[in-house]
């Protein structure tokens, strides 16, 4: 690729633009379209993962719930193919191009280029990580669901290459970013077999033991067979329910999915997020102390917690506290098997809608109990095996974040000419 001249650009987060290309206000490039919505328009979502899409398609491939407009779209804005929008998380992941006609909340600013513009070059530019900065800079309290105006964005100083150029970056940036993305659905495939095979060895493990020379048949679907000397048992039969007051010494923890019970400060801290504490004493609350385990509202989805702390839990939550000799992190490893949560899932009905699995309920249910040596050298043998998953998993994640970190550069560069792509030899740029 040739050489080529640059220039300060007087701003920022720019730097250093190639000589011929313009700096403009944004405003000079996009006005805020105001038209309202139509009577035919479908109602849109802005997502930082898909651009601007129709509502019914974002629910398909998140699976969740969006709230649909269901009284007419009268004051919500109408969009065309290639519009910009402004979202309220716009500070957090840019702002999003278009790629249906219809319509979108009227919280949302649309932006209309009214400049001669390639959006595909656009919407990179406003996804690189500089200019993210800049909107993040714009305006106090967004974080507060403030949105960013069109008078701020208009204000802001962007680089504006000729045409013909906004095309080859374009072109550019789709073909060295298809490549990118391979690799990294290549990791993620890797990351998903391994943890389909850290669940399957565990699953194996707490359910068939380490060379069990015989088997019997245990009655129970979803455990089959069981080495012949293990026993079954309702789970009454192995935990009690703990109905202790939380102790005015005792510190709120949370039941996580992720970490188990942990307290509330370190989960805040890990997962950058706020966490609702107690603000009038813990007296509802439910002591806990390690190796007890705890049924949470979403133990439907990802098994029932073991406490790594002593302290005290929601009231919502039900205790469970072993009577027979156990080591806990066999059973943390049961509670999290497929099999068992698949019997979770089973047990009540109504649990997506907040009701949580009663003591009662879980209770009843019919559980493999080795005896305890072997509980041990099965928790043995998965700690070992779920940390060198762990660990390959690690080096996978680490490559996909080089990655990222590679395509956010790559993008950041072509967008402000730092790559000149003026000779690019990919698709014509007509």
């Amino acid at each position: 690729m040739s050489t080529q001249a640059f220039s300060e650009s007087g701003v920022p987060w720019l730097s250093k633009l190639p000589a011929h290309w313009k700096v403009l206000r944004a405003c000079r490039i996009f006005i805020e379209r105001r038209e309202a919505g139509l009577d035919s328009d479908e109602q849109l979502s802005a997502t930082q993962k898909y651009g601007v899409v129709p509502q019914k398609l974002y629910i398909q491939w998140e699976q969740q719930k969006v709230v649909l407009a269901l009284k007419g779209i009268e004051n919500f804005k109408h969009v065309n193919v290639d519009d910009f929008v402004i979202s309220l998380r716009s500070f957090e992941g840019g702002i999003e191009r278009c790629k249906y006609s219809g319509c979108v909340s009227p919280a949302y600013t649309v932006l209309q280029a009214v400049a001669e513009i390639d959006s595909r070059y656009w919407a990179y530019l406003m996804k690189s990580a500089g200019f993210i900065g800049t909107l993040q800079s714009l305006t106090d309290g967004i974080r507060e669901g403030k949105n960013i105006s069109y008078q701020q964005f208009g204000q802001m100083k962007v680089p504006f290459p000729p045409i013909i150029e906004q095309r080859r970056i374009a072109d550019f940036l789709e073909s060295e970013l298809q490549n990118i993305d391979l690799l990294v659905a290549e990791q993620a495939r890797a990351i998903n077999f391994l943890v389909e095979k850290r669940s399957a060895i565990i699953s194996h493990a707490v359910t068939k033991g380490l060379g069990a020379k015989g088997y019997h048949e245990s009655g129970v679907p979803w455990l089959n067979r069981l080495p012949a000397h293990w026993k079954v048992l309702r789970a009454c039969r192995v935990f009690i329910e703990r109905r202790e007051a939380g102790l005015d010494s005792d510190e709120q923890l949370s039941a996580t999915q992720k970490y188990g019970v942990v307290p509330q400060k370190l989960y805040m801290q890990w997962e950058k997020q706020k966490v609702v504490l107690a603000l009038k004493g813990i007296e509802n609350f439910k002591h806990v102390n390690i190796d007890d385990f705890v049924i949470s509202l979403r133990s439907f989805e990802g098994g029932i917690e073991r406490c790594k702390y002593t302290g005290c839990v929601s009231p919502a939550y039900t205790v469970l506290q072993a009577v027979e000799k156990i080591d806990s992190r066999y059973w943390a490893y049961l509670m999290k098997s497929a099999g068992f949560i698949g019997t979770l899932q089973s047990l009540t009905d109504g649990i997506r809608e907040g009701k949580n699995i009663s003591y009662q309920q879980f209770g009843q249910m019919k559980v493999p109990c080795p005896p305890f040596y072997e509980q041990v050298k099965v928790a043995d043998f998965l700690d070992s095996e779920s940390a060198r998953i762990d660990l390959l998993i690690a080096e996978q994640e680490k490559m996909i974040k080089i990655l990222e970190e590679r395509r956010s550069a790559l993008i950041s560069a072509a967008v402000t000419g730092k790559i000149d792509v003026r000779g690019y030899k990919g698709r014509t740029a007509a």
